[in-house]
């Protein structure tokens, strides 16, 4: 017999993302409610965190700064519905994560 163990994270305990530099290893974490406000770049040392489409540095809106603006807002809606009371799904939502590392 097989034993599989799986961990699983509430909504609600999805506080928010952290970002880390790889070149300085700076780390900035952002609240799930302040996506709006996304780090363009280190507060470190001053370098952007993600390059914009042909090299264009002239503003945050890269692919992947939509695509992290969305899911925070995505993750910010999906947890509203859960938790309100006019239109709650019938049914509980959590996200499985990987179990974690072992310390030897």
């Amino acid at each position: 017999m097989t034993s599989r163990t799986r961990h699983y994270i509430d909504l609600e305990d999805f506080l928010g993302l952290r970002f880390e530099y790889n070149d300085c290893g700076t780390s900035i974490d952002v609240e799930i409610e302040r996506a709006k406000q996304l780090p363009v770049k280190c507060p470190n040392c001053d370098r952007r965190w993600m390059t914009a489409p042909q090299g264009d540095m002239s503003g945050p809106a890269t692919a992947t700064h939509s695509l992290i603006s969305r899911f925070l807002d995505d993750l910010s809606g999906m947890k509203n519905t859960m938790q309100g009371s006019a239109n709650k799904p019938m049914f509980s939502l959590t996200l499985e994560v990987a179990p974690p590392a072992k310390t030897v």
